[in-house]
């Protein structure tokens, strides 16, 4: 009975750990305004995206998602997210979709000009 309680364990811990793959990242300076990752057709289709932040908080502005097929979706997205924090989970238009780039609008951090944040771009099929 014990070796089933294991197996069940690791099937359900395998299903749902896969669920968010990062799709990408980038070390923004906080001067600057807005930035972009990337993310490759090979990546698949999503439903969802968050957004983690790294090393120094950012304000966020405003938040587009670029798709494969031409559309854009914006996502108000004013919040402050703490580094070591995430975002609210955004959920996408439409049945998963192909993205193409994501924008981010933010406020520069002009108490910290030096400083530089990581933005991490996580999706889940």
């Amino acid at each position: 009975m014990f070796t089933r309680v294991i197996v069940i364990t690791l099937l359900s811990t395998t299903l749902f750990a896969g669920d968010w793959e990062k799709l990408g990242a980038r070390t923004v300076k906080m001067h600057a305004e807005f930035d972009t990752i990337t993310v490759g057709a090979h990546d698949g289709t999503f439903d969802k995206i968050k957004i983690k932040v790294r090393k120094n908080g950012i304000q966020f502005l405003d938040v587009k998602v670029h798709f494969a097929n031409g559309s854009v979706q914006d996502v108000a997205l004013k919040d402050f997210i703490a580094a070591g924090s995430e975002s609210r989970v955004i959920d996408l238009v439409g049945d998963d979709r192909t993205i193409k780039k994501v924008v981010f609008k933010y406020k520069s951090n002009k108490k910290n000009l030096k400083g530089k944040a990581i933005v991490e771009l996580w999706g889940r099929h």
